[in-house]
């Protein structure tokens, strides 16, 4: 037929079309980028005049799709397919219209895919089978969106979907994706670009709705946002082939991606039953650092590897709270002279406010299990990705057995340890690679084994230092500061040691009573030379006769000492507590209490009628008969606000006045206004000593002749818990 144009038309409705054996190939390829073993089209109409094609249904089965990635990112089956329109040169001929199509659906059955990435050498590959798909409103009018639902099978182990929306003009798209245990070992360029690990199994889960856009620059604009998690990972140190990491379950939620501006936010991590080591080398860098420093450059790219900048922008990443559960930590320190190793069981804890900016803090909170009885703990901050900038982590060992030796007192003092328990406490701060480290170390029930040979070993009287620094229970405590710059590879461990073997065996002569621990029996961190006191009180406290009884012991097997108990008072606690017991027992004699004397008053209750009418009244009667109206209006021009004061008529039915604030502050200016006798401190500091010299001598069992008391004296430093009354030990006298 013709048209009104005279211009020849055709139109076939209702057309059913087959092919086999279908092959496409790429310009400039030599690979077929498509095989379709069968096609067939279903109804529709063909319209010459009209250069328009409507198609139903097209069904395509058996497909074998090749997508290939360069290094630049292009996909040449996509290119291919993407849409070509060029304007009409000046001058030529007007060139005919576009043929337009719409097919209304497409069906994809029993295909597979092969994926490849070449920006990763050696390339990424995924193979997928059994793939289905439907696409609806296929077509190049440029306003129809194309609607499409998929999913498939990785060869790999895996299954994947997706389905969403494609704009019209290929430059916008969205779509929800869902991956069901998807096999990573495929991933492993990826993982070697960036560390020095090798990724042997691990399988992947993820739901995620994203979007995808394209500017007027062409820039791709990629967000997403779901969640994900990973069952069976296990990642080996490349070179040893040790493993480095695994966990039974790792999962991640409320992840929120952006490639403009670039940033990957996640809200929670949970990793469940890891298993992971941690090494110290002999240069004492750790393999958590090294595992993460410049990946093996012969797996990068050529020519990506030499367009990248020198100084290449880290991708912002920031996770809100990783949390770890049932994890296994194998522990080894090669910096010793003998290795120290371990096993951390039960590993659990947090890390929160992690972020890839340089500057920031991440806080570290875990512990675990060693062995039966032992434990460890680590708490600090440091920067996550860049911890040799910044780091202040305290870690500790406690109660780790330690059958045949000691690893560190080897390292300084060249001898082994046959039997005891080992607790570490190690503080390292790092700034701007900057070390300063805190190692404590406390061997219990230990004894001294056969020589090892070490460099750093001095010639000390080892068996004699032992016997000085054992306490009863077989404790002895070491300090091994270490300081050095991570930058410099001159950093000498060993004159630290050193320095820090000379100041222990200085404890021994400066502090007689470190040294004769194995006399007193006390725990690492209870102090011999000094009985500790209640504020205001000269009653020894249980745990303290418990101290002066292995103090007696010690005093018992060493006949040649003697000791002076310095009583002590502290001015500001004593006395305030002191001041406050007089008070205390004013305000219960107000109240018609009558007290033993020694019995311990009550403590004040604010909010009750008769204790603030006690209040006023006492006050009334120290100060003046206006002292409690003054310190009122003092009290409220301070606070900007009116007090209620308790009402006499009302306080004989219990009626208290609201502004218990008002009834403390009284209560405090009562305390500090409370006069002092000269003579209380010095008495309360010699019933102290009284009371220290009665429990060796009556109780204890120790001659009088070698348990006597100095003159009392304020302390020379306040403690910081309760008022300490001090010990010297000095040579007794003959008889």
């Amino acid at each position: 037929t013709k048209n009104s144009t005279s211009r020849p038309s055709s139109r076939k409705d209702s057309a059913i079309v087959n092919l086999t054996r279908l092959v496409l190939l790429a310009a400039g390829d030599t690979e077929p980028a498509l095989r379709v073993s069968a096609a067939s089209m279903h109804g529709g109409t063909l319209n010459t005049g009209t250069r328009s094609l409507a198609i139903a249904q097209v069904n395509l089965r058996q497909v074998d799709a090749r997508l290939a990635r360069d290094a630049n990112g292009h996909v040449r089956l996509i290119d291919a397919f993407a849409a070509t329109d060029k304007p009409a040169t000046t001058g030529a001929a007007k060139p005919a219209s576009r043929w337009r199509y719409r097919v209304a659906a497409v069906q994809l059955q029993d295909s597979k895919a092969h994926l490849t990435d070449a920006a990763y050498q050696p390339a990424l590959t995924a193979d997928l089978d059994q793939i289905t798909a439907t696409l609806h409103e296929l077509t190049n009018d440029n306003k129809t969106a194309l609607r499409f639902d998929a999913a498939g099978h990785m060869v790999e182990g895996g299954h994947v979907s997706a389905n969403g929306t494609l704009a019209a003009d290929h430059r916008s798209a969205q779509g929800k994706l869902i991956a069901d245990k998807v096999n990573l070992a495929p991933l492993q360029a990826v993982i070697a670009r960036h560390t020095t690990l090798s990724l042997k199994s691990g399988a992947a889960s993820a739901a995620a709705e994203w979007q995808y856009t394209t500017n007027d620059h062409a820039d791709a604009l990629v967000s997403a946002d779901g969640s994900a998690s990973i069952e069976g990972l296990l990642l080996n140190e490349t070179r040893s082939g040790d493993r480095f990491f695994g966990c039974n379950t790792a999962a991640a939620t409320g992840i929120h991606y952006r490639s403009s501006p670039g940033v990957l936010l996640i809200d929670d991590v949970r990793v469940i039953e890891p298993l992971t080591k941690v090494l110290i080398f002999p240069d004492r860098s750790i393999n958590l650092i090294k595992a993460f420093e410049k990946g093996d450059q012969r797996m990068v790219a050529p020519a990506q590897a030499s367009a990248q900048p020198a100084a290449e922008k880290k991708f912002p990443i920031k996770v809100t709270r990783v949390r770890v559960e049932r994890g296994v930590v194998d522990y080894t320190d090669q910096s010793l002279v003998l290795p120290f190793s371990t096993t951390i069981s039960d590993f659990r804890g947090t890390v929160s406010d992690i972020s890839s900016d340089i500057e920031s803090r991440a806080k570290v909170r875990f512990e675990g299990r060693i062995e039966q009885y032992g434990s460890a703990e680590v708490n600090g901050t440091l920067s996550p990705f860049a911890p040799k900038h910044y780091m202040d982590i305290h870690t500790k060992f406690t109660n780790v057995e330690m059958p045949k030796l000691s690893p560190y007192s080897a390292t300084f003092a060249g001898r082994e340890v046959a039997t005891g328990k080992l607790t570490l406490d190690l503080e390292y701060k790092i700034e701007d690679g900057k070390l300063a480290g805190d190692n404590l170390i406390l061997l219990d029930h230990f004894t001294l084994g056969k020589v090892v040979p070490s460099k750093d070993a001095l010639d000390l009287p080892l068996d004699l230092a032992v016997a000085l620094l054992t306490d009863a229970k077989g404790h002895i405590d070491i300090a091994i500061p270490v300081t050095g710059d991570l930058t410099k590879p001159n950093f000498a461990l060993n004159k630290v040691v050193a320095n820090a073997i000379t100041q222990t065996i200085g404890k021994i002569v400066t502090a007689p009573f470190r040294a004769l621990g194995k006399l007193l029996g006390g725990g690492d961190k209870q102090q011999f030379d000094a009985i500790t006191f209640s504020a205001g009180s000269a009653q020894l406290a249980p745990p303290q006769l418990e101290k002066l009884k292995q103090l007696a012991e010690a005093l018992t097997q060493r006949p040649q000492l003697s000791l002076v108990v310095e009583g002590r008072y502290d001015p500001d606690k004593d006395g305030t507590a002191l001041r406050a017991e007089h008070v205390h027992r004013a305000v219960s004699n107000e109240l018609g209490i009558a007290l033993n004397a020694d019995e311990r008053p009550a403590p004040v209750v604010f909010d009750e009628a008769k204790t603030q009418r006690a209040l006023e009244a006492l006050y009334k009667a120290r100060a003046g008969a206006q002292a409690t109206d003054n310190f009122q209006t003092q009290y409220e021009a301070k606070f900007d606000k009116p007090v209620e004061r308790v009402n006499p008529v009302l306080a004989v039915f219990g009626k208290p006045s609201p502004d218990q604030a008002f009834y403390e502050a009284l209560y405090k200016e009562l305390v500090q206004t409370q006069t002092l006798a000269d003579t209380e401190l010095p008495k309360l500091a010699t019933q102290r000593a009284t009371a220290v010299v009665t429990a060796l001598v009556h109780e204890e069992h120790i001659a009088p002749a070698r348990v006597t008391s100095a003159p009392p004296q304020p302390v020379a430093k306040s403690a910081k818990y309760g008022v300490e009354t001090t010990l010297q030990l000095s040579v007794a006298k003959p008889p």
